[in-house]
């Protein structure tokens, strides 16, 4: 069976012009599908973030057992180089997840007020601190703070 872009486009209009139960129900559907994927997002940045905690704990667990008056010098600086590669991977992927949650949380407040149900949904923060600090921030900061002490980390290293 071939499917047929064009009847999906023509039902898409459809279904915005003509508000029915069952386009309610699909709109629903889609709302949470959303919220799911959101959810899913959610657990990759918690999983990238746990990795990340890991791998930082390992690595200064070593700088503390290393000798210091040779093997420092030899391994500090590949060290630092592979954790600052980690935490700007680490940053991107951060950007990116929380442009994917942004978007995510957009088109369900859109089908939340088609359906005449925004009010209730809970898809932002209306008060307090929190509706100005945001975990968009937070992340990407955390990551960028560390690449950057890292970056002057190695430089201290290689240049003195």
């Amino acid at each position: 069976m071939v499917h047929n872009v064009k009847n999906d486009s023509q039902d898409l209009k459809n279904m915005k012009n003509n508000p029915t139960k069952e386009n309610d129900n699909i709109l629903l559907t889609i709302f949470e599908q959303n919220w799911l994927h959101i959810r899913h997002v959610e657990n990759e940045r918690i999983l990238c973030l746990n990795a990340y905690v890991v791998i930082l704990a390992a690595i200064f667990y070593a700088f503390t057992n290393i000798n210091l008056n040779t093997n420092f010098k030899l391994f500090a600086p590949y060290m630092i180089s592979f954790l600052l590669i980690f935490s700007v991977i680490n940053f991107l992927l951060s950007l990116k997840i929380e442009a994917v949650i942004e978007d995510y949380v957009n088109r369900n407040e859109k089908i939340a007020e088609k359906l005449g149900m925004k009010e209730f949904a809970g898809l932002r923060v209306k008060s307090g601190i929190w509706r100005f600090i945001r975990l968009k921030y937070i992340f990407p900061s955390f990551y960028g703070i560390v690449s950057v002490a890292l970056l002057v980390c190695l430089m201290r290293l290689i240049y003195g």
